[in-house]
């Protein structure tokens, strides 16, 4: 039953300790350059965000600084339809 564990143990030792390949798998571990896309990609991300957090919290601001909710009523259908 060890038989198994000792082949790992044999191979592991003549990889120097990286493992078999059978073991790790075609899929590399993620290098500096992944990880850094894949940053740039998440600020991009996030700044995209908070532009249009920004867009909405001034619309936002505008349509109650200029009471937009008692204008809204006084508008005709055709206005508003669109």
């Amino acid at each position: 039953m060890n038989i198994g564990l000792n082949r790992v143990d044999t191979q592991t030792s003549r990889l120097g300790g990286a493992g078999p390949t059978w073991l790790t798998g075609p899929t590399a571990a993620p290098t500096d350059e992944d990880a850094q896309a894949e940053e740039k990609a998440s600020l991009c991300a996030l700044k995209t965000f908070v532009t249009h957090a920004c867009e909405v919290l001034g619309l936002w601001k505008l349509l109650c600084e200029h009471q937009f909710h008692v204008l809204a009523p006084m508008l005709p259908v055709v206005s508003y339809c669109y």
